[in-house]
């Protein structure tokens, strides 16, 4: 079944070659079909979908890198991702995903913001400094309190009147000052 699914596709898509419109829906497809393996418990299945989603994604963003519907695609298959490998106890391959949700994530939020995606940034900030934590990795868990810090209060000065922001920033704040030597993180 999985290999009539790719065959279907890799037809699919030779109808439409460069078409970026099909292009981006057919990667949105992959991601809902994504959604819905991983809500019936098929994590291979689910992580092969977010994969197709985010391969589409990719090139799409490299064709067309202001497009933020593409980056938000790519985003949405890494969280899908993250999302599968949280629940099957692959933490590693989670915070393999944090990273470049951070990098799409910092760029959409001064080019395209929207108040859900701090949120998102957050988690992705918290998470990364939690794992940081654990293994003892001080000096990388400095290094992103310092950039997650300096980055919300950049954004807290361009967005004064949204409270998600200073929320956001005190969150951080907070995740750093349990565990940070004193002193060693940037507060805005």
């Amino acid at each position: 079944s999985g290999s009539r699914s790719r065959i279907a596709d890799s037809k699919l898509a030779g109808l439409f070659p460069g078409n970026l419109t099909y292009e981006y829906e057919r990667g949105k497809a992959h991601n809902y079909l994504g959604n819905v393996h991983a809500a019936a418990g098929d994590w291979d299945k689910a992580v092969q979908s977010y994969g197709q989603a985010l391969e589409i994604g990719q090139r799409l963003m490299r064709r067309s890198p202001a497009v933020t519907n593409y980056q938000r695609m790519v985003l949405r298959a890494y969280q899908g991702q993250e999302f599968v490998y949280g629940k099957t106890a692959e933490p590693q391959k989670a915070l393999g995903t944090c990273q470049p949700k951070l990098d799409i994530l910092e760029g959409l939020l001064f080019t395209n913001f929207r108040e859900s995606d701090v949120k998102r940034l957050v988690d992705a900030y918290c998470l990364l400094l939690e794992s940081h934590r654990k293994v003892e990795a001080t000096e990388a868990a400095l290094r992103l309190g310092e950039r997650a810090t300096a980055y919300l209060g950049d954004l807290a000065r361009e967005q004064p009147t949204v409270t998600a922001v200073t929320a956001s920033l005190a969150r951080v704040q907070a995740a750093m000052g349990t565990w940070a030597p004193a002193g060693k993180c940037r507060i805005y």
